[in-house]
């Protein structure tokens, strides 16, 4: 009898799986997971398995046990201590080894991990995991094995694979090849000295919609070289129109570090296993992990400006003037929220033209308010726009969505003089953004953060000058009020009809913690914030916002004048 080529493979990968082991033992080494080895393989075509002490089927992590095509004395990969780490928290794993150089071509390694992959899911009833969330993880070269397994479409398609991750993964071979003589060494060795062995099997090559889910974790030790690989190839998989791809670079980790998966809160084992789908008893790391997930898709975007203003979108080099409002934003998260990208270029579309686009803008004056999704306002008159044509910023290097660089923060209550129900953690998201190119008065650019995380829904005109009801004011008042405080950005008051709030960091909604009507808030509350605004700051939780001292005597005055009997 003849059998087809497949189904004699799975009878063969069958038998192997049914001679292994019992299936009692928690751990089980050196399972051969091809039928005949290769003579030349030695033990290099086997793999460990370890379960979890708990019942039911649990999920398999599949680890390529090499970190390159060919043996490294001192590697920093340690698989099986991985491997126990995960396996004490309720994963099965298993240890793959593979066929490497020089006898072998990467070819050969990505070969055998198909067929421990096929072994594996023909032995899952046997040994009690789940055959249909198999997951794959590889370190550097293992990486880029466990993407060309998955991604290219050559191949058969495997099993139940559920999702892949990359651990600082080699993702882009020519610009080593071409740039680093080890390098060339290495990738001859592994796929041959004809480059266009490898030329055209380049993770980013085969992106598509339909890859099952994968998870990029970075270290900062590679550079910007490396982290540029991976959020190119993040950007790659959005691009077409992949749903579930994540990318975490961890700036606290180097190469040897971000192995590392044991401790009683490790953010990298955290992040596995919530890609996972495996809950874990430790709380706060996993809050954590949840909310940099969420606004891996942000609750907010900035399409609207792509597809209204697509042709009005230009490209500028990034200057010094970018990065201070980038920090501004961001504070101290800055540098980091930015390690990831070059910072070579930014996308804007000027304001003025903004206001020319049919439908863009609500309502009809010269006179402008955005509101971000904080519900902070900046003001503008279209004399200012067309005196020094600000630009609203909506994309930087290759991300359009700059909803997703965002910081952190919880306060300690909502109000320093009321109850209200206890703060949850909150975000501040970048966002789209105003821009001034050139220099500009304290006046028109405001210190504060309004200008920041605006939506395109958020720019309204008014027949009305806001500033006309602060006319006759001291200057060291209306800074205060403005630019240097940002009273009205936040508040109502005469003209002014802002009401800032804090925003949800798990789904973007409205908080709560409103910034009141200057003239609602009790006397106390304002001497306060006035007089001791350190105090105020340190009830709330918040940095604080002190008034220039020349100034806290008039504001003071002015709000209790104001306040009605």
């Amino acid at each position: 009898m003849c059998l087809n080529p497949k189904l004699a493979r799975w009878l063969a990968i069958s038998l192997l799986a049914f001679a292994a082991c019992p299936a009692h033992a928690k751990e089980h080494n050196g399972l051969r997971y091809v039928l005949v080895a290769d003579p030349q393989a030695g033990a290099s075509q086997t793999l460990d398995l370890l379960l979890p002490e708990t019942a039911g089927k649990a999920p398999l992590l599949v680890l390529v046990a090499h970190e390159l095509w060919m043996p490294q004395p001192g590697g920093r990969l340690s698989a099986h201590t991985i491997a126990r780490e995960m396996q004490q928290r309720g994963v099965a794993v298993a240890v793959v080894r593979h066929r490497q150089g020089p006898v072998f071509r990467q070819m050969a390694a990505v070969e055998d991990l198909a067929s421990a992959i096929r072994f594996l899911a023909a032995s899952a009833a046997r040994y009690g995991f789940d055959s249909e969330h198999i997951f794959l993880m590889g370190y550097f070269a293992g990486a880029f094995d466990a993407l060309d397994l998955v991604l290219d479409p050559n191949r058969d398609e495997l099993p139940g694979i559920a999702g892949v991750i990359s651990v600082d993964g080699i993702l882009e071979l020519e610009r080593k090849y071409t740039r680093h003589e080890p390098w060339r060494k290495v990738i001859d060795a592994a796929f041959g000295a004809d480059p266009s062995a490898w030329k055209g099997r380049t993770p980013r090559q085969w992106v598509r919609a339909d890859a099952p889910p994968i998870l990029l974790l970075n270290s900062a030790a590679g550079g910007a070289g490396q982290l540029a690989e991976a959020q190119d190839f993040l950007f790659a998989l959005r691009h077409a129109g992949h749903p579930a791809a994540e990318f975490f670079a961890m700036t606290q980790r180097d190469r040897a570090s971000i192995l590392h998966f044991g401790g009683q809160r490790n953010l990298v084992r955290e992040i596995v296993l919530s890609f996972m789908g495996v809950p874990t008893s430790d709380p706060e790391t996993r809050a954590s992990v949840a909310l940099q997930r969420r606004w891996q898709n942000p609750p907010f975007d900035s399409r609207e400006f792509w597809k209204r203003g697509a042709e009005r979108v230009r490209t500028h080099a990034v200057t010094a003037a970018l990065r201070a409002d980038l920090k501004q934003a961001l504070e101290r998260f800055a540098s980091e929220e930015f390690a990831t990208t070059p910072l070579a270029e930014y996308h804007a579309i000027n304001l003025a033209d903004w206001l020319e686009i049919p439908g863009a803008v609500s309502g009809t004056g010269d006179y402008l308010s955005l509101t971000n999704v904080r519900g902070e306002r900046f003001y503008l008159s279209t004399q200012q726009v067309r005196k020094y044509q600000p630009q609203l910023v909506i994309g930087i290097d290759q991300e359009r969505n700059l909803f997703r660089y965002l910081a952190f923060y919880q306060t300690r209550r909502q109000y320093s003089w009321k109850d209200a129900p206890e703060p949850v953690r909150s975000a501040r998201p970048l966002g789209a953004f105003l821009h001034f190119p050139g220099p500009v008065p304290d006046a028109v650019r405001t210190n504060g953060i309004a200008r920041f995380g605006l939506l395109a829904g958020g720019i309204e005109r008014h027949r009305e000058d806001p500033f006309g009801s602060l006319a006759g004011l001291p200057e060291v008042v209306l800074g205060a009020l403005y630019y240097r405080n940002g009273c009205v950005s936040c508040h109502v008051f005469r003209g002014f009809s802002a009401r800032s709030h804090h925003v949800v960091a798990t789904n973007g909604e409205v908080q709560g913690g409103f910034a009141e009507p200057l003239v609602s808030y009790p006397d106390a509350v304002l001497k306060r914030f006035f007089y001791t605004p350190r105090e105020a700051a340190r009830i709330i939780g918040v940095e604080p916002n002190i008034v220039v001292e020349q100034a806290t005597d008039p504001m003071y005055r002015l709000i209790s004048a104001e306040k009605k009997p």
